[in-house]
């Protein structure tokens, strides 16, 4: 269920896709198959002779010649007169794919259908295939009686030769005979025979009237109810059962395709997957940059983070922001905590790294840690020295996840506890959790999880608030054993300078030396 619930609100749109191709499939189908016709034609079968039989009898019988019509519809016997008939000529085997016949059960009446391209041809074919049924039936029957009623026919002439054959043998008795006894002698033998002769006659004719009879029901058995009509409209393409096809069609390819989608997918989309991969007590989801007040919601959810996962734990000095993957937000992310942080009257230093080769698609070659209060060193410093720094009560320090950093291995041995970042619809399941190991490995407590959102990396970068200082005198004195090369400026890549070209600041205004807007306006203490 998590997985369908998932699909449905991650991948909905790959189901609307999917359901509007197979839409759109279907009506362009309908578009280009060419029209087909059905012409339809009514056979009627009448059983009632076998009624006096009994319901079960008329039944089977009334099934079993159903079932004979509609075998017959299609066999040779009935389709290559047909087809010889027809003009032009088709074949046989092609016709019979274009017929169907079926029966309504209980109704005696068997449909014969044709389809073919044009509304004539369809209801010509028909009507012939029906005529044709019933001709062979009723040729059928007459091959079946015929013997029958030639042997009677036979049987008939012969009695009728005996009959005649009789009389004349009658007839020169009565000639010969000189007296009336030696007439009735002769004549009543003769009399006798004519009379059986005659008595055979009419009972071999009474079965050749009850042979016709018979072969008369069983031809009426059969017959055409109803011939085909020239049908109006075209049976298929039929637009709305192609529609409803598509639309199923497609909708079950889609959920299928996001249910597939979703179980592959292990982006972190909420702060639930964030919270069950990296095993954090509490996750804020926050949004970095925008317009329309959204620094002001930024700087509340940042001092909610602050309150919720900093604040409560009096001891800490040093927090460790690092990445779940590479190229997450940690840096705005660390300033956003350490302004929250200096609203509560805190004076934190924030470290910042910066990849070197950010955007380059693989791990990162090395580092340089600019500053947001201080600069610390890019190689030679290590966490016990980061937690060393006089003047501040909190220390944050940001950092890429633990397999592409080296100082953040060193960060961790002084480290009180760690907040992950993730970036929504960015970061995997399994780097947040192989992150979280590494830090739970070594010792490190997570306090929590941010959320940020990737609709963030799209604007411009927010303003970072200055954090309060020690008092400059004081800040001067941290800040004399910075040396040239941690003041240094660093060197964008080719991809930031064509990026900082580009898309300028808002406003026009210039990027200063530290990076920082806060830290280059006028009258601000800049380190080094």
């Amino acid at each position: 269920m998590k997985t369908v619930t998932g699909a449905i609100r991650h991948f909905w749109w790959i189901a609307a896709l999917m359901t509007l191709i197979g839409l759109a499939a279907a009506l362009g189908a309908t578009a280009i198959r060419p029209p087909t016709y059905q012409g339809t034609a009514v056979l009627n079968l009448d059983t009632s002779q076998n009624a006096s039989q009994g319901f079960d009898v008329a039944l089977q019988a009334d099934q079993f010649l159903s079932q004979r019509y509609i075998q017959m519809a299609t066999s040779a016997p009935v389709l290559d007169p047909v087809c010889a008939a027809s003009n032009p000529r088709c074949d046989s085997v092609s016709l019979a794919k274009q017929v169907t016949a079926s029966d309504s059960k209980g109704t005696g009446v068997i449909q014969i259908s044709v389809t073919a391209r044009s509304p004539g041809e369809a209801a010509r074919l028909a009507n012939a295939i029906a005529d044709q049924v019933v001709k062979v039936n009723n040729q059928q029957i007459e091959a079946r009686i015929k013997p029958q009623r030639d042997a009677l026919q036979a049987n008939l002439n012969q009695q009728s030769s005996r009959i005649q054959q009789v009389r004349d043998q009658l007839t020169a008795a009565q000639k010969s005979s000189t007296s009336d006894t030696a007439v009735a002698n002769a004549i009543a033998p003769l009399l006798a025979e004519l009379s059986q002769a005659q008595t055979q006659y009419n009972t071999t004719a009474t079965q050749m009237q009850d042979l016709q009879v018979q072969q008369s029901r069983l031809q009426q058995t059969l017959s055409v109810l109803q011939h085909a009509t020239v049908p109006s409209r075209p049976i298929d393409p039929n637009p709305i059962l192609y529609a409803l096809i598509g639309l199923v069609g497609g909708l079950t390819l889609g959920f299928l395709a996001a249910l597939l989608a979703e179980r592959i997918d292990d982006r972190i989309r909420d702060s639930g997957q964030l919270a069950e991969a990296t095993g954090s007590p509490l996750v804020l989801e926050a949004t970095v940059g925008g317009r329309n007040g959204a620094a002001d919601r930024e700087a509340a959810s940042y001092s909610l983070a602050y309150a919720s996962m900093l604040a409560r734990h009096d001891s800490v000095r040093a927090v460790l922001v690092v990445g779940a993957s590479y190229g997450d937000q940690v840096d705005k992310v660390g300033v956003g905590l350490a302004t929250a942080a200096a609203q509560w009257g805190r004076r934190v230093l924030v470290i910042q790294s910066y990849p070197a080769d950010k955007g380059s698609g693989h791990g990162p070659a090395g580092e340089v840690t600019s500053r947001v209060v201080v600069e610390a060193a890019s190689h030679e410093s290590n966490g016990q020295a980061v937690v060393a720094t006089d003047g501040f009560d909190l220390i944050i320090a940001c950092t890429p996840p633990p397999g592409y950093s080296s100082n953040a291995m060193s960060f961790m041995s002084s480290t009180d506890m760690a907040i992950v970042v993730a970036t929504r619809r960015r970061s995997r399941s399994r780097d947040a959790r192989w992150a979280a190991e590494l830090l739970r490995h070594t010792g490190v407590r997570i306090a929590g999880a941010v959320l940020v959102s990737r609709k963030g990396r799209m604007q411009g970068s927010p303003a970072h608030l200055a954090p309060v200082m020690p008092g400059t005198e004081e800040a001067e004195g941290q800040l004399q054993g910075d040396g040239p090369e941690q003041s240094r400026q660093r060197q964008p890549s080719p991809a930031e300078s064509q990026q900082d070209l580009s898309d300028p600041p808002r406003g026009g205004r210039r990027v200063g030396p530290t990076g920082n807007h806060d830290l280059d306006r006028t009258g601000a203490p800049r380190p080094g």
